[in-house]
C-alpha cells in the first residue's frame, strides 16, 4: 500500500522559498516537461503539458486528466493508459489553482469530487482524527480499521506513535533544520489556527495505487 502526503516534503520545501523563487521553480518544472517534446514522452503529465502547449487539448481536458491521473487513473483516456503517473506534485496543484477561473463549470464540479474547493485549492481530507505534533508541525492521520487512509499502526518502539509517522516527523523536522535554520529560508507563515493551532499542518492520506 502506498501512502502519499497531500502536503509532502516537496510542497514544504517550495513553501519555504520566496514567491519569486517559487515562480522560478514552477517554470523550471514546466521547462523540464516541455523539453520532453524533443524526446519520447513517458509520463501523463508531460504528454498533457505538450498537448496543451500545442493546442491539441483544452484547458478543461488538461485539468480533468491531471485529476484522473492523480486520483482515478481508470478514467484516463486510452492514449494515457501506458504512461507513468507523476503523482501529486506541488507545481501541478499550483497550475490548477492558477487556472481555476479559466475552467468551465462542469470541469470544476468534476474536480471538486476529488477534494478541490470552490477556489481551486485542494482541501484536507476528512477522517484524519489522530494527530501528533513536533516543534514546528502538526500531523493529521488515521489508524482506524477500515479507513482507506489509515497508515499501519505498527509501533516497534512502543512510544505510542506509529513507526511510519515517527519517520515522517523526523524527516520534516530535519528539513526545517536544514532549510530554515541552516540555509536561512523564510519559515512559512502561521495559518491562523487552522488545523487546531498555528503549526504547519501535514495531512497523510492515500491516493490511488
Amino acid at each position: 500500500m502506498r501512502y502519499i502526503l497531500k502536503i509532502n516534503i516537496l510542497f514544504f520545501s517550495l513553501l519555504l522559498l520566496t514567491s519569486s523563487a517559487l515562480e522560478k521553480t514552477i517554470a523550471q518544472k514546466k521547462i523540464k516537461h516541455n523539453n520532453l517534446q524533443q524526446n519520447k514522452i513517458t509520463s501523463v503529465t508531460a504528454k498533457l503539458e505538450q498537448q496543451l502547449a500545442e493546442n491539441k487539448i483544452t484547458i478543461d481536458e488538461w485539468a480533468k486528466n491531471i485529476a484522473y491521473s492523480i486520483f482515478e487513473p481508470g478514467k484516463l483516456p486510452l492514449e494515457y493508459k501506458n504512461l507513468e503517473r507523476d503523482g501529486l506534485q506541488t507545481w501541478i496543484l499550483s497550475e490548477i489553482f492558477n487556472n481555476w477561473n479559466k475552467l468551465n463549470i462542469s470541469t470544476k464540479l468534476e474536480l471538486q469530487k476529488y477534494g478541490f474547493t470552490n477556489n481551486g485549492a485542494l482541501a484536507p481530507p476528512s477522517g484524519l482524527d489522530s494527530t501528533r505534533e513536533t516543534t514546528h508541525f502538526k500531523f493529521h492521520y488515521s489508524v482506524a480499521s477500515g479507513d482507506t487512509n489509515a497508515i499501519t499502526s505498527t509501533d516497534t518502539d512502543n512510544n505510542g506513535t506509529p513507526d511510519y509517522l515517527d519517520s515522517m516527523m523526523t524527516v520534516f523536522e530535519h528539513v526545517w533544520t536544514v532549510e530554515i535554520d541552516s540555509m536561512g529560508y523564510i519559515a512559512p507563515p502561521p495559518d491562523n489556527v487552522n488545523g487546531g493551532n498555528s503549526k504547519y499542518d501535514v495531512y497523510i492520506f492515500k491516493l490511488s495505487p
